[in-house]
């Protein structure tokens, strides 16, 4: 297989795992709860995880030996980031979260982000650059 539908594999693989990660872990007193971009809350987990399996779609179609032809390159990267802006903007959201926590006595570790974001980020990232550096290898 080609390295450069390899690296879009790798990113996309690494977001899609996410979605199914904690995004969020609160916290009260003793107990702790976490939950995933996949739970009825959040919900955008399946959005996530429908974009970055059209990105693993998109790079393993064709000729698998050959890199990638320029209209499954850009869509494989379209998904790769939009799937990784959503963890960006889930992300953000649960920083304000914390910062609202951090006002109330005692609450300063109430909320926290929780690491399927942090794949998510990198896994959109992976696929843009391993996508575009990764073409003509």
């Amino acid at each position: 297989m080609h390295k450069q539908r390899i690296g879009i594999l790798v990113g996309a693989l690494l977001g899609a795992i996410g979605a199914f990660l904690p995004w969020i872990t609160m916290k009260a007193g003793m107990m702790s709860i976490s939950i995933s971009g996949t739970h009825e809350a959040i919900g955008w987990g399946w959005a996530v995880l429908i974009l970055f399996a059209l990105a693993v779609l998109f790079a393993v179609m064709g000729n698998k030996n050959a890199q990638l032809d320029a209209g499954r390159m850009v869509v494989s990267i379209i998904c790769g980031l939009a799937g990784g802006a959503i963890g960006l903007w889930k992300l953000m959201q649960v920083g304000d979260i914390v910062k609202e926590a951090a006002r109330l006595p005692g609450a300063a570790d109430l909320a926290s982000a929780g690491m399927g974001l942090y794949m998510i980020i990198a896994g959109g990232a992976l696929v843009l650059i391993l996508g575009v550096f990764l073409k003509d290898k």
